[in-house]
């Protein structure tokens, strides 16, 4: 099928803002993602499990472990009702990136999407870079944690440099990052997910039981960055981001008849995050066999007992398993940006390129807590509010109306799935700047005491 005729259904959709789609052009549109899907590389088909498992492993980040100290700082009730707004909120975002600009635009990237929706080169670029800059950050962050959690309770097994264990993870986490499909990572998510629920079964047990003795932890005092509440919640999601910014791809990923469940997918997956973070912070809270309040290190806050050093462990191979999960858009972000093939060199180098730069942060940085939350609570502003927020009003002024049209071709997005009017979307896209512009608002005084001190 031409380009001219992908053009004509893309015209006929905006004549019908709500879903008055003629069932034939419906046909011609899933003939046309059909075709686009054989031409473009092989990747391995997603499922509803699958992307439930990704969706999962990249939200239930290392936050969960500083929900508890956060929320012993502060009150249980408000902390809880702000992350139960924020979570509302990246649904309305998840939906919008995940499925609606996609049936607009037939692209499955922010990057695709981007330069056909926005006018100028400048907003793309700063859409880019914002978002490579927090991966790269985070990235650099799960080496961290995860060579501290290994060097805690292996350290007198196999004694190594840090540099040295580092050289190690990254490795792996490079080996972990190959596969070009993010439901090709479904074992790895799946790995992820499954230590994750340990973890949480650990400590609502260890809550409910109690332990032998409570853990010895100083009185800390570095609070400077969990003064305002709003920012540690941010900072606590920091790794959601990388949710949004592959729901594109996942979503072009599944079979055409499994898109429509999207909606459903994404709901299931926020409520059993949601469900975790808030039954694992208020465990923690409530039990005294916790150092939460005494100490920020989420690590020397658990118990000191087999069952927490094995967790330790199991929270070292958590962090590689996410690796791939915040690898993946920063790649195909550069190979879209030069319009390098996914079968080419360029991907290995791409690869090669953006693990290297994580590990010299980590070698750089041995505590990437302070800056990485600031990036990532950057990332967050700007995946869940305001970039979803321009793209969709971009996309309400109509179809074809930029100057950067010529995205590289989809890998099989629907056209016809989750379409909002003109109304709808400037509306979504005016709610979603608001609470942008509030949560900016809120969380700049602890950034900027965050970056005060780190720096």
């Amino acid at each position: 099928m031409s380009n001219a005729a992908a053009d004509e259904i893309r015209r006929a959709l905006l004549a019908h803002p709500r879903l008055q789609i003629p069932a034939d052009l419906r046909r011609r549109g899933d003939e046309l993602a059909r075709e686009n899907n054989a031409q473009s590389p092989r990747v391995r088909a997603g499922t509803p499990l699958s992307t439930v498992l990704n969706m999962l492993n990249t939200m239930v980040g290392t936050g969960i472990f500083a929900l508890p100290f956060c929320m012993s700082l502060s009150n249980p009730v408000v902390t809880t009702i702000t992350l139960v707004a924020v979570a509302i909120i990246s649904y309305i975002a998840m939906l919008t990136v995940g499925m609606v600009l996609p049936g607009f635009v037939f692209e499955d990237s922010y990057h695709a999407m981007a330069s056909k929706l926005c006018r100028g080169a400048t907003t793309i670029r700063i859409i880019d870079w914002t978002l490579c800059l927090s991966l790269v950050g985070v990235v650099a962050m799960l080496l961290v944690v995860s060579c501290d959690c290994f060097s805690i309770e292996l350290a007198s097994v196999i004694p190594t440099s840090r540099s040295l264990s580092g050289l190690v993870l990254a490795a792996i986490g490079c080996v972990l990052s190959w596969p070009k499909s993010l439901h090709g990572m479904r074992f790895i998510s799946g790995v992820g997910v499954l230590l994750l629920i340990s973890a949480w079964a650990l400590v609502i047990a260890t809550a409910v039981l109690g332990c032998p003795s409570e853990p010895e932890v100083p009185q800390s005092q570095h609070t400077r960055g969990f003064i305002v509440n709003a920012s540690t919640i941010l900072g606590t999601a920091m790794l959601v981001f990388g949710c949004h910014v592959n729901l594109p791809r996942l979503y072009s990923e599944l079979p055409l008849k499994t898109r429509p469940q999207m909606p459903i997918i994404m709901a299931f997956s926020i409520v059993i995050t949601i469900t975790i973070y808030l039954a694992f912070a208020l465990a923690a809270v409530s039990s005294p066999c916790f150092g939460y309040g005494r100490s920020s290190n989420i690590l020397l806050s658990l118990p000191h007992t087999t069952a927490f050093a094995a967790l330790r462990v199991g929270f070292g191979v958590i962090s590689l398993t996410k690796i791939p999960l915040a690898v993946h858009p920063i790649r195909h972000i550069l190979l879209e940006s030069t319009q390098k093939s996914l079968t080419g060199p360029a991907y290995a180098f791409f690869t090669l390129a953006i693990i290297a730069l994580a590990y010299a942060l980590f070698v750089t940085f041995t505590a990437l807590s302070d800056i990485t939350s600031v990036v990532g609570a950057l990332g967050v502003l700007g995946s869940m509010m305001f970039f979803p927020s321009i793209l969709l009003y971009q996309s309400s002024k109509g179809y074809g109306m930029t100057a950067h049209s010529t995205a590289l071709s989809s890998h099989g997005g629907s056209m016809t799935a989750g379409y909002w009017s003109i109304r709808q979307r400037r509306a979504v896209s005016i709610f979603l700047a608001v609470c942008g512009g509030i949560a900016a608002v809120v969380t700049l005084p602890g950034i900027v005491m965050k970056l005060f001190y780190f720096f």
